[in-house]
C-alpha cells in the first residue's frame, strides 16, 4: 500500500534541507562581515510531527517563504566586529544537513525502485 503522506513529507524535508544549506552557506560567506549574526532555519512542522497548523488550508505562502520554515539568529559568541559566525559550527551543520538530504534521497529512491519492481513484476507469474 502506498502512503500518500510519505512523499509530500519527504519533499518538505528536502526543501527544508535545501533552504538550510543556503542559510548556512550564507553564514560562511559573511564570516568577515562586521555586525553579521549567524542564522539558521527551524522546521516547526518537524517539531509538530508533520501536522500542519494553518488558519486556512487554502492559504498560499509567498514564493520562497514557507511558513513552516523560519529563520532565526543563532546565539553564540561575537567577535570584536560583532560577528557571530563560527566556521567550525557552520561546516559541521552543513555536513550534517547534507548527509540528511542524501539519506532522504536514497530512501525515496529505494521506495520508488520497490514500486517500479512491483509494477513490472506484478503481472508476471
Amino acid at each position: 500500500m502506498i502512503d500518500n503522506r510519505l512523499y509530500p513529507a519527504m519533499e518538505d524535508r528536502m526543501d527544508w534541507n535545501a533552504r538550510r544549506h543556503q542559510t548556512l552557506s550564507n553564514n560562511i560567506a559573511n564570516i568577515d562581515t562586521p555586525g553579521y549574526h549567524s542564522k539558521d532555519v527551524s522546521f516547526s512542522e518537524q517539531l509538530q510531527m508533520l501536522q500542519i497548523n494553518t488558519p486556512n488550508p487554502k492559504h498560499i505562502a509567498p514564493v520562497g517563504m514557507d511558513s513552516r520554515m523560519q529563520s532565526y539568529e543563532v546565539a553564540g559568541y561575537s567577535d570584536m566586529k560583532d560577528n557571530s559566525v563560527d566556521l567550525d559550527r557552520e561546516m559541521s551543520e552543513i555536513t550534517k544537513n547534507g548527509l540528511q538530504y542524501v539519506a532522504i534521497l536514497q530512501f525515496v529512491s529505494q521506495k520508488l525502485k520497490t514500486l517500479r519492481s512491483a509494477i513490472n513484476e506484478g503481472g508476471k507469474g
